[in-house]
């Protein structure tokens, strides 16, 4: 232990210099990262596109190295040692090698470096993507300013396409994101190299997609899948119903490629699904994105919308309603507690509307139909 002294040349024995010290590097690199949002083209050169992807890369074949999850195993790991850490602490102040206000102290200083240290792997290894270009700007996309039109036609569209594809609803084998070998379905690599034109930053290596191993304590805390920066793994929660598979395991992806923000995770996990030339994957986007659109246009126009629901398949509105029923059964106080650890999370990074910016898909959703149709 580093030991430091008073001005009385008396053993202190607790390590604050080298808090100071990972406190002024975290510091630091949160400073670089708020920076950034004010220079988000630098950001997007020379990080998001220049050297992310090497540190993405990396992280991928380290993590793939792992036949289960790296983070799950490396949380364990940390939480025995705290608590071998506490055990050792204790004894000492028990056995009077150590004063209780010393071992109390130096825990306290110990979490601050071990969170300095987290935060500033965070920001090098991910979190600078926060302050990347949005991903309209990227793309070249322009807001739709006359929104009611376009809303309609992609309602329209998304229930069209649902009536196309209903027959897969049962076929609950089609929605899986593993093949029989345990590896990432081959339908995923191609959905990531299917558009090169447009979005060239979403090809790679296969990403190291985990299935949550603690699933019902993730499904409590409502989340349904997360990607761990640290380990470049993106993780989907198995117990969530198998039709929402593809479109979670899509949104983590997108994260893992390097868009931080929410809004643009949810579209690039429809479009991704949409585009995956799979008519399971398909219907599970076409699923998930239809709840959103069908929220902006009943604000826009709610008689409209009521009609429009009407003609959505009952198979489909029978599946949303069983998603609804698989949240319902896990809501909690600590579900509530969640939600707003992950709003405030959220909005520290410059997502100013927290949980709600998932709804906020539905302007990028616009800005491509209106290009595509």
């Amino acid at each position: 232990m580093e030991s430091e002294t008073n001005g009385r040349g008396e053993s202190q024995g607790l390590p604050w210099r080298r808090t100071v010290l990972w406190s002024l590097a975290a510091g630091s690199a949160w400073g670089a990262v708020h920076l950034g949002h004010s220079h988000p083209a630098w950001i997007e050169q020379n990080y998001s596109q220049g050297m992310y992807p090497r540190i993405r890369s990396a992280l991928s074949f380290l993590s793939g190295m792992s036949p289960t999850s790296l983070a799950e195993t490396l949380t364990i790991g940390a939480l025995a040692l705290l608590l071998g850490w506490m055990v050792f602490g204790l004894l000492g102040v028990a056995r009077g090698r150590l004063k209780l206000w010393r071992a109390f102290a130096g825990g306290v200083l110990r979490g601050l470096r071990l969170a300095a240290a987290g935060y500033l792997f965070f920001a090098l290894a991910w979190g600078a993507n926060h302050a990347r270009m949005p991903l309209g700007d990227i793309v070249g996309w322009s807001p739709v300013e006359d929104k009611g039109p376009v809303l309609e036609s992609l309602a329209r569209s998304l229930v069209a396409a649902l009536e196309a594809d209903q027959h897969v609803s049962r076929k609950l084998e089609g929605f899986a994101v593993y093949n029989s070998d345990g590896e990432v379905d081959g339908r995923i690599r191609e959905a990531l190299q299917g558009l090169p034109d447009t979005m060239p930053f979403l090809e790679g290596e296969v990403p190291t997609l985990r299935p949550l191993r603690f699933w019902h304590t993730f499904a409590n805390l409502g989340i349904s899948g997360i990607f761990i920066p640290m380990t470049g793994e993106p993780h989907f929660n198995v117990g969530v119903p198998a039709c929402r598979h593809p479109f979670v395991a899509f949104h983590e992806i997108a994260h893992q490629r390097g868009f931080a923000r929410e809004d643009e995770a949810n579209f690039l996990g429809w479009l991704l699904c949409s585009r995956s030339g799979d008519a399971h994957y398909r219907y599970a986007g076409n699923l998930a994105a239809l709840s959103y659109v069908m929220s902006a246009l009943s604000r826009h126009d709610r008689e409209l919308a009521s009609q429009l629901r009407e003609s959505i398949p009952e198979v489909a509105t029978a599946d949303n309603r069983a998603v609804r029923a698989f949240w319902k059964s896990f809501e909690s106080p600590v579900r509530q507690i969640s939600l707003k650890v992950n709003d405030t999370y959220l909005k520290s990074q410059g997502q100013s509307h927290g949980v709600r910016s998932y709804g906020r898909m539905v302007e990028l959703m616009l800005a491509y139909h209106s290009q595509t149709r």
